[in-house]
């Protein structure tokens, strides 16, 4: 068996690179390092003087608090105070006969809106819904849930606060009230009943055209039949 007894026939063999092998690598890294250095110094410095070329945009002044100065106290403001559930009641009277049935049941739905003033600038807008499920004469489950909200209505002319009423805020407090519905309705052993989106402005102006024939028959009326204020 041959022995290798000398450093220069490990270096010949390739078990050790020679010395001007590890020259050569270590000067190719440090090449290589210093053109990486170099690309990513300019890209950066590049990016920094075209950002200073083009011209930078103001940065808005915070809104001003309402009792500050400017005329930020007089601009209509709508918030969200709170929503919060106010009544609630769930009957399942009928199980666990009703789980074995397999009919097609009868879905009847009632929702109503309200509001009243809580103040100069407050006002609770409620939801009100009544979902019961009927097989044949049985009542499968029955959930009444009222909805609330406490909103702050400031500097909206008056003629525009019904509709902010009756459409906006109820439309801010239906997820919240479907979501109750679903999951009361889940926690009951039935399937979830998810609720289709309400159409508040048509449900709005349905109801403005029942109100006004029982206000003009509440009218005073002169003598050639016109309405007196």
């Amino acid at each position: 068996m041959a022995r290798i007894r000398a450093t220069s026939d490990l270096h010949r063999l390739g078990v050790f690179p020679s010395p001007r092998t590890s020259r050569n690598l270590l000067t190719r890294l440090f090449r290589s390092w210093t053109l990486e250095s170099r690309q990513r110094f300019s890209t950066s410095e590049w990016k920094e003087r075209k950002m200073a070329k083009e011209p930078q945009l103001p940065t808005p002044p915070p809104p001003a608090p309402p009792g500050g100065s400017g005329n930020a106290a007089d601009q209509p403001l709508f918030h969200v105070e709170k929503v919060y559930l106010k009544d609630f009641s769930f009957e399942n009277p009928n199980t666990p006969e009703v789980f074995q049935v397999t009919k097609e049941p009868k879905v009847e739905f009632n929702l109503e809106t309200g509001s009243t003033r809580k103040g100069e600038h407050h006002y609770e807008v409620t939801l009100h819904v009544t979902t019961e499920v009927k097989l044949e004469e049985r009542t499968m489950f029955l959930v009444d849930v009222t909805y609330a909200g406490l909103f702050l209505v400031r500097n909206v002319p008056e003629q525009h606060v019904p509709l902010l009423l009756g459409v906006d805020c109820p439309g801010i407090l239906f997820p919240y009230l479907r979501q109750v519905v679903s999951s009361t309705i889940t926690e009951g052993g039935f399937k979830p009943l998810v609720l289709d989106p309400i159409n508040f402005a048509a449900l709005y102006q349905q109801q403005a055209r029942t109100r006004q024939p029982q206000q003009d028959q509440g009218a005073t009326r002169g003598p050639s039949g016109e309405p007196v204020q």
